[in-house]
């Protein structure tokens, strides 16, 4: 349908032109990255050998006009300009019709996100965002999304949120961010984290340890890390528990598991 029908026809129109110029700085990226992953059949740009780590001008001379991914990435240069301007339409007669629509943001992206390949130094690759334990989670969540790196965000004044919000806000008269704590606190997660048991709070407010002296509490711990012994093994997987602990488990000191 793309090549047959209006592809080359809005390619040289001049109102996909100021399109292409003025998102340029995002759908150029975008592009290259949908061409890579159908290419490799993956998202995961460590898989895409030297394609996978390239500067923003190697980006840009392969998606640009006479680069050897350009005419791939028309496609997708094509495809968001005519989301574009269905939403926007959309939009519009809806503001018409004395609608207010509001978009919904979420606080995290997927690991393997176009973002997280253009720009990976605004993330923290070696945690992931969850939430902790509640009443309808005993175990936590694992999100399995990279944390922001609020220190970098900060250098250039936030620009990376700034211009996610100012692009949604060309559609949607309020934003609702889904998980608005996530600008204030998120329960982080080591990488090799199944569950959301191993988290904690970051930014968050230690307790020192002369406090928790002054409470009684002196086995800290055992109430600070997993406490795994053979007769808790023996309790929950029975006649499996020596196996689960040759697997999974490595033996520490006092008889406790790690």
């Amino acid at each position: 349908m793309y090549a047959q029908t209006s592809g080359k026809r809005v390619l040289e129109s001049a109102e996909f032109g100021s399109f292409l110029e003025e998102h340029a700085h995002w759908l150029k990226p975008y592009g290259l990255f949908c061409v890579l992953r159908d290419l490799y059949g993956n998202s995961d740009s460590s898989q895409w050998g030297d394609l996978g780590r390239l500067s923003h001008a190697q980006i840009d001379s392969l998606a640009s006009a006479g680069g050897s991914k350009y005419q791939a990435c028309c496609y997708w240069y094509w495809l968001q300009f005519h989301l574009h301007l269905q939403l926007l339409d959309a939009s519009e007669y809806a503001a018409n019709k004395g609608i207010a629509l509001m978009g919904d943001l979420p606080i995290g992206i997927n690991r393997h996100a176009v973002d997280v390949w253009v720009r990976p130094d605004l993330f923290d690759l070696h945690k992931m965002a969850g939430a902790p334990p509640d009443v309808f989670t005993q175990r936590g969540q694992n999100w399995k999304l990279p944390v922001y790196d609020w220190d970098r965000m900060a250098r250039d004044g936030y620009s990376w949120w700034r211009a996610r919000l100012k692009h949604m806000g060309r559609y949607f008269s309020a934003l609702r961010v889904d998980h608005i704590l996530g600008f204030f606190r998120l329960w982080e997660l080591p990488s090799h984290a199944v569950t959301g048991l191993a988290g904690h709070y970051s930014p968050s407010s230690p307790i020192l340890a002369s406090q928790l002296d002054a409470l009684g509490l002196w086995d800290r711990q055992r109430l600070s890390t997993r406490y795994i012994r053979a007769h808790l093994l023996q309790r929950r997987f029975g006649k499996d528990s020596n196996i689960v602990a040759k697997r999974f488990l490595e033996e520490g000191p006092n008889g406790m598991y790690v």
